[in-house]
C-alpha cells in the first residue's frame, strides 16, 4: 500500500490520545472488587474513546467546516494531521482531568464528565474560532483553514502546541475547583472561571517566552 505519513501520524495521536484517557480511569486507589474495577475501566474507557469521536466531528464539522479531515488525510496532507492529532490530545487530556476530578461512580459523577465534557469543548471551539478570525485580520488575504489544506506544517504544529496548551490550563480546573457530588450545577461556574483565566495566563506567558525565546527568529 502507499506510505501514508499523515495517516500514520494521525493513528499515533489515536493511540497515544486513548492512552492517556485510560491513565484517568486507573487514578487513585481502587474500590471494590477487582470485577468492579474492571468493570469501571471499560466503560468509562469506551465512554471516553466515544467522546473523543465526538471531538473529531466538532474539529471537522464546527471548528475547521472548510477542511474535510478523512480527504486531506488520506491525500497524505501532513498540515491537517498535525492539527488533527493535536485536537485529539487536547481532548484526551481533558476528558482524563474529569476523569480524575469526578470522584464518584454515580449518575451524578457521569453528568459532572459530560457537563466539564461540553464545556471544555465549547471552550476549545471558541478559541479556534477566534484564532481563525484574529488570523485572518493579521495577515490580509490567508485563512488558517486554506493554509491548513495547502500543507502549511509551521502553522499546523503551532496550532497543535497551542490547542495542547489550552487543554492543560482547562485541566488546570480539576486541581483548583472542588467536586461536590452534592452541589453539581454551581460548580461549574468555577470551572468555566478558572478554565478562561488559566487560558489568558497561558496565552500572556506564551507571548513573553515566544519574545523572549524566539528573539529575531
Amino acid at each position: 500500500k502507499k506510505d501514508n505519513p499523515a495517516f500514520g501520524l494521525s493513528l499515533a495521536g489515536v493511540t497515544f490520545a486513548v492512552t492517556i484517557l485510560l491513565s484517568g480511569t486507573v487514578y487513585g486507589d481502587p474500590d471494590g472488587t477487582v470485577l468492579d474495577s474492571a468493570i469501571y475501566i471499560a466503560a468509562f474507557g469506551a465512554l471516553g474513546i466515544v467522546l473523543m469521536a465526538l471531538t473529531r466531528i466538532i474539529f471537522d464539522k464546527i471548528a475547521l467546516p472548510d477542511v474535510s479531515l478523512r480527504d486531506e488525510i488520506s491525500r497524505g496532507n501532513m498540515a491537517v494531521a498535525i492539527a488533527d492529532t493535536g485536537n485529539i490530545l487536547a481532548a484526551a487530556i481533558i476528558i482524563r482531568a474529569v476523569m480524575i476530578w469526578v470522584t464518584d461512580n454515580s449518575f451524578e459523577g457521569l453528568l459532572a464528565l459530560f457537563v466539564g465534557y461540553g464545556i471544555s469543548q465549547v471552550i476549545l471551539t471558541g478559541i479556534t474560532y477566534l484564532r481563525r478570525h484574529v488570523f485572518s485580520f493579521v495577515y490580509k488575504g490567508h485563512h488558517i483553514q486554506e493554509e491548513l489544506k495547502n500543507g502549511n506544517v509551521a502553522l499546523a504544529l503551532s496550532f497543535a502546541g497551542k490547542k495542547i496548551g489550552t487543554a492543560f490550563a482547562i485541566s488546570m480546573a480539576a486541581n483548583i475547583v472542588v467536586y461536590e457530588i452534592y452541589d453539581i450545577q454551581s460548580i461549574f461556574v468555577p470551572w468555566i472561571i478558572v478554565s478562561i483565566a488559566s487560558i489568558v495566563i497561558l496565552t500572556i506567558l506564551s507571548f513573553i517566552a515566544e519574545f523572549i525565546i524566539l528573539f529575531r527568529v
